[in-house]
């Protein structure tokens, strides 16, 4: 059973608090490893297990913004999409989960006769926009996705809708009815149990590597005086896996640099050239200064990037000079 919290005065500082003891739905991606980045299942973990304590930064300028423009993004779909379009001034809670959400909007749509819409507003820059989004397909990303199915899950809607702001100056929307969310919908409940599992029981996921500074600062410095310990065969494995790949690594970046100045001691002064499975491209920046050249340079950025399979031959689409490896001498 959903329990509902009015926030009509609450302040952005006392929402966070209010939430704490729950799974937001914008913190529910992150238990399937689809947060964003620098969210882990372990950081959360550790954050849900201590009492809250506001941050300085936590109510930062992006939240903010998004809160200023919520209700030019309401204006547009009154004005586009003909909705009825309320702000939500309440905390929706499952205590059984444990988990809540507070959407952007109720909205309703006269013209199909679809009520109880859930609706949740975005702002994303082209480059994210342009990476994680089909509009042919109406897919969002799945962050986006998720979040809309907690709220969805919540709130009982039968109807929900991401509207993203792009670049400062487009709006896309993506619809979504219950069924075709059901399968993420249906699985919150079990993700959330194990969460709160692990939480009671201090029960610690595994680290990924973002986690690593906080996992020190938490425990303070190792103890020289402790006893040699014993790895298992799994742990002996992990210690090859990094040795190993430190070496690859090293390597690999000498190799790739190499490339690198092949490829572009062979370009020369030019900008484009292909072959048979690869596009080279060297697109020039003029830098204002740098630590190494203390004055205005050029600098030459290479983008190298295969080439489909079904491209026609490059002998018929290259019309300059054909280029080779210089001599090493």
């Amino acid at each position: 059973m959903t329990r509902v919290i009015p926030l009509t005065g609450v302040s952005d500082e006392e929402w966070l608090a209010m939430r704490h003891p729950f799974l937001g739905a914008s913190e529910i991606p992150i238990l399937s490893g689809d947060g964003y980045s620098g969210s882990t299942y372990w950081s959360l973990w550790r954050e849900k297990r201590l009492a809250y304590a506001p941050r300085k930064d936590e109510v930062d300028d992006r939240m903010w913004f998004g809160k200023m423009m919520q209700p030019v993004y309401g204006n547009w779909l009154r004005m586009r999409k003909g909705w009825d379009v309320q702000p939500s001034k309440a905390l929706l809670v499952d205590d059984a989960t444990r988990t809540s959400c507070s959407m952007d909007f109720w909205c309703s749509d006269p013209a199909s006769g679809r009520e109880m819409i859930a609706l949740e507003t975005k702002q994303r820059d082209w480059l994210i926009f342009n990476e994680r989004y089909n509009v042919e397909k109406n897919e969002c990303w799945i962050y986006d996705k998720i979040q809309l199915a907690s709220q969805m899950r919540l709130s009982k809607c039968e109807h929900g809708c991401v509207a993203v702001f792009v670049g400062g100056n487009e709006m896309h929307t993506f619809e979504y009815t219950r069924e075709q969310l059901n399968d993420i919908i249906e699985g919150i409940p079990d993700q959330a149990a194990e969460f709160w599992r692990r939480v009671d029981q201090e029960d610690e996921p595994a680290l990924e590597y973002s986690d690593m500074r906080q996992w020190s600062l938490d425990r303070g410095p190792v103890d020289p005086e402790l006893e040699t310990a014993l790895l298992n065969d799994e742990l002996d494995e992990v210690c090859t896996t990094y040795n190993t790949n430190k070496v690859l690594e090293k390597d690999a970046k000498k190799k790739k640099e190499q490339a690198q100045a092949t490829l572009v001691q062979a370009m020369a002064k030019h900008g484009k050239a292909i072959s048979k499975t690869h596009m080279v491209t060297m697109s020039p920046t003029l830098i204002a200064e740098s630590t190494s050249v203390r004055k205005e340079h050029w600098r030459n950025n290479l983008t190298v990037k295969p080439r489909p399979a079904t491209a026609m031959d490059p002998l018929q689409v290259a019309t300059g000079p054909q280029l080779s490896v210089l001599d090493a001498g």
